[in-house]
C-alpha cells in the first residue's frame, strides 16, 4: 500500500508541476458549458431567422388545413395563380402524352407529384386547372430525380425558343 501512495503523491506533483495538464484540467470544465451556451444560442437565432420566410402557394385553398400548419410553424404564405401565356406541364407517371418537344412560350410551370406520384384525384384537379398531363418516360422516378429531370427538360425545350 505505501508503495501506491508514494506514486500516487508523486503523480500529483508532476502533474501540478505540468501547466498545460493544469490548463485543461482547470479551462475547460470551465470554458466548455460556455462554449456548449454559445452555441445553442447561435443555433436559436438560426431558426429564428428560417421562420422569417415567405412561400408562395399555387391552389392555396385547396389545402386549408395544410395551410394551417404551415401558418402556426411561422411560414407566411401568399396566394399566387400562374400568369397568362404560361406553359403549364404536370408529370404524372400513367399520362400517356409525352414531355413536349417543344414550348410555344418562354416560361413554364411544372409540377412534380409527391413519393408514390399524383393520384388520379390529382391529375384530373391539375387538368382542370389548366396543367397538361405528361409522362417523364417509361420509369418511375423518385421524386427527387424527377424534380431536376422535369426542370432539365423544361429548360432544353426553353432555350429552342431562342
Amino acid at each position: 500500500m505505501k508503495a501506491w501512495r508514494v506514486i500516487a503523491l508523486k503523480e500529483l506533483r508532476d502533474a501540478g508541476r505540468d501547466r498545460r495538464a493544469l490548463m485543461a484540467l482547470l479551462l475547460f470544465p470551465l470554458l466548455g458549458p460556455l462554449m456548449i451556451y454559445f452555441l445553442l444560442n447561435s443555433i436559436l437565432d438560426i431558426g429564428e431567422e428560417v421562420r422569417d420566410i415567405e412561400l408562395p402557394v399555387l391552389g392555396l385553398g385547396n389545402a386549408p388545413d395544410l395551410a394551417d400548419y404551415l401558418r402556426q410553424n411561422g411560414l407566411a404564405l401568399t396566394p399566387v395563380e400562374p400568369p397568362e401565356g404560361v406553359e403549364r406541364v404536370a408529370c404524372w407517371e400513367e399520362a400517356t402524352e409525352a414531355f413536349p418537344a417543344a414550348f410555344t412560350v418562354s416560361s413554364a410551370w411544372l409540377v412534380v407529384g409527391p413519393e408514390g406520384g399524383l393520384s388520379s384525384d390529382d391529375a384530373a384537379l391539375l387538368s382542370s386547372h389548366g396543367y397538361r398531363l405528361v409522362s417523364l418516360g417509361g420509369s418511375v422516378l423518385r421524386v427527387e430525380t424527377a424534380g431536376p429531370v422535369a426542370v432539365a427538360l423544361a429548360q432544353d425545350r426553353l432555350m429552342r425558343l431562342r
